[in-house]
């Protein structure tokens, strides 16, 4: 998974596998994190993604509780 750089609050995960990527927005929902999956026809096979929009309400802890559980908290 990669971050896609970006220059707005507009941040996407890239995940690559369809069923990986609706995995893992499933896992964040269930722990109260919303993440969009954005996967084909809008976007090319292989190209699944999460949209993540960040704001000022966002604390910084919730931010780096999502990180952590990107990273480490699904295993698919």
């Amino acid at each position: 998974m990669a971050l896609k750089a970006s220059d707005t609050a507009t941040q996407m995960l890239w995940v690559g596998n369809n069923q990986r990527t609706i995995d893992l927005a499933r896992h964040l929902r269930e722990h109260g994190l919303w993440m969009n999956a954005i996967r084909p026809p809008k976007e090319q096979p292989g190209s699944a993604r999460m949209r993540i929009t960040l704001t000022a309400a966002h604390p910084s802890h919730r931010i780096l509780i999502a990180y952590w559980r990107v990273l480490h908290g699904v295993n698919v």
